[in-house]
């Protein structure tokens, strides 16, 4: 435990400082009555001799005769001189005989005070410790309004001075002030004043520690409580000025307005002042600030539907600076923006989760499947006898092989819907690229009948490509073709160049099938034209054409007419550099 944690040294240090004040008063008093006649009667000017009442030694203020003088405020004063009649005379000699017997009085006076203001810095420094205790502790005083103390404090003072005065006349009056009675009696009042003081001060260091000064004063309470209570008449007045409808809130607020303008103009007119201008200029300035709040808080919730809209979905807005009016709707539209983040998150995470379990899946698939071809290719080598049997294994061959395209489809589009493909763009030939998907389908598509018409430019249509990822995407919209087109019937592929950057591509044919279903969902994962899934179709090759084209910086727009299904392609040009 440190030192200045005793609460006893701190009582010790105390008492010595007041011993050091009264010392110090007495030595200041002596001199100031050894100076100035104060508490001489006016009979005194006549007369010196003045008989004084017989007083009684009582062995404090008057040396005993038969004890030697030990007092150190008495000066040597021989014991004839305190009989029943004394000469007013000696004992104000006596007085300044002590207040000039020399630099030593000076010297202690200045030690003393020194002992004080030292301990004054012990107690500020002390306070708040308490033995056994390593943090700061304060007491309830912490709470005591300081202010407001000052009333009983300078009641207080005012008490020891007037006791002072009164008892100082009486004994001048009566002839008893005599030295160094009346200096010590003095001296104990002007200690109790400092006591008080003292304390005082000491309360002031402790509610500065505690950071509690202006906090526990009764003029900040006061002060916060009056602020408090017009807070809440004007929140009332504000709650019942908002609980009117919107719509006769703003015809109340017009017709204050004009009516509050005409009563100003009208006083200004019959009384002129600086006043009413500055009252006038306040009155609209109050209004413009209303107008120009309500419209800052709807040109905010317009921006945030607007970004809303665009998809910008990190606009929010902050509720406590808008009008009631708006706070609900602002709410609203952030409770919006989370909705629809939190909706975009679980999406993601379940497209994630789709993704790795397709890839996962597809790859444990792909392992038994390969066997499976292996020794379905090995068995139609064999020679079998029974032709039932080598249908068996024909339709196994040919299942086969539709599964492992199935696998092959969901391996590429995990890949690419991850990210995990690198596209090399190059020039490009398209109606080359073209010619050779023509050759490819030639024979597919006379075997159901369908007549491919293609049309392009004579000037050659170069784009910038991947040729492989390229090729994938005819393949799949031929292959959707073959598998979902009507027989007998026409297909156009057109190439288009009327576009600065872009070359399109554009193919169309007739559905076999009602096409009972949007755009938007042809492009999804798993979906058919075919609603009963009769064909060998995934379901996955236009999203897979979607992927890829926009990897390679295109686009793809499907339109659907009825019957008529259109899908159109945009692949960058090649362009090439002067």
């Amino acid at each position: 435990m440190k030192l200045y944690k005793s609460t006893f040294l701190k009582a010790t240090v105390f008492l010595f400082i007041t011993i050091c004040i009264f010392y110090a008063s007495f030595v200041s008093i002596s001199s100031i009555t050894a100076e100035q006649d104060l508490f001489v009667s006016n009979s005194e000017s006549e007369n010196n001799n003045i008989p004084l009442p017989e007083i009684q030694p009582d062995g404090l203020f008057v040396p005993n005769p038969t004890i030697p003088d030990t007092n150190l405020f008495t000066p040597d004063l021989s014991p004839t001189q305190f009989g029943s009649t004394m000469n007013l005379s000696d004992s104000k000699q006596a007085n300044i005989d002590f207040a000039g017997s020399g630099a030593g009085n000076i010297i202690w006076t200045v030690i003393a005070l020194f002992f004080v203001f030292s301990g004054f810095v012990y107690h500020c420094i002390s306070l708040g410790w308490q033995k056994g205790k390593e943090d700061m502790q304060f007491s309830i005083i912490k709470k005591w309004p300081a202010d407001l103390l000052l009333i009983p404090l300078g009641s207080l003072i005012a008490i020891f001075l007037s006791i002072a005065v009164y008892f100082s006349r009486v004994l001048a009056q009566n002839n008893l002030a005599v030295f160094p009675r009346l200096q010590i009696f003095l001296s104990i009042i002007s200690t109790s004043i400092f006591i008080v003081i003292y304390t005082y001060l000491l309360l002031i260091v402790t509610q500065i520690k505690a950071d509690t000064l202006i906090k526990s004063s009764f003029i900040y309470n006061v002060g916060k409580l009056s602020i408090r209570i017009i807070k809440g008449f004007g929140n009332s007045l504000k709650n019942l000025f908002y609980f009117i409808p919107l719509l006769w809130r703003e015809i109340l607020l017009i017709i204050t307005y004009i009516a509050g303008n005409i009563l100003l103009i009208a006083l200004l007119y019959k009384y002129f002042s600086v006043f009413l201008i500055i009252v006038i200029f306040v009155f609209n300035l109050i209004f413009l600030s209303i107008c120009i709040r309500f419209l800052k808080s709807y040109r905010k919730i317009r921006d945030a539907i607007l970004a809303l809209e665009q998809g910008k979905l990190e606009h929010y807005l902050d509720e406590t600076k808008m009008t009631p009016d708006f706070k609900e709707l602002t709410r609203a539209v952030n409770n919006l923006n989370d909705g629809i983040n939190k909706a975009i998150e679980e999406k993601t995470r379940s497209e994630l989760f789709k993704t790795e379990l397709i890839t996962n899946v597809s790859h444990d698939i792909k392992t038994p499947l390969t066997s499976i071809i292996m020794y379905t290719d090995l068995l139609q080598r064999e020679t079998i006898n029974n032709q039932q049997a080598e249908e068996y294994v024909k339709v196994l061959a040919r299942q086969a092989n539709r599964l492992r395209n199935l696998i092959e489809d969901l391996i590429e589009a995990s890949k690419i819907s991850t990210g995990n493909i690198q596209v090399q763009l190059i020039p490009l030939d398209l109606k080359q690229i073209l010619q050779q998907a023509y050759a490819e389908y030639e024979s597919r598509l006379e075997n159901i009948q369908l007549k491919l018409i293609m049309t392009y430019p004579e000037q050659p249509c170069m784009i910038l490509a991947d040729g492989k990822y390229f090729w994938r995407i005819l393949d799949n919209l031929l292959s959707n073709v073959v598998k979902y087109a009507q027989p007998n019937t026409r297909i156009y592929l057109d190439v288009l160049d009327n576009i600065p950057d872009k070359m399109r591509i554009r193919l169309r044919n007739v559905s076999a099938e009602p096409l009972n279903i949007t755009a938007e969902q042809l492009l999804e994962r798993f979906v058919q034209g075919d609603s009963s899934r009769s064909k060998d179709g995934s379901g996955i090759g236009l999203s897979i054409a979607s992927s890829l084209i926009v990897a390679q910086n295109g686009t793809i727009d499907i339109q659907i007419d009825g019957d008529l299904f259109t899908v159109e392609l945009r692949i960058p040009k090649y362009l090439e550099q002067n």
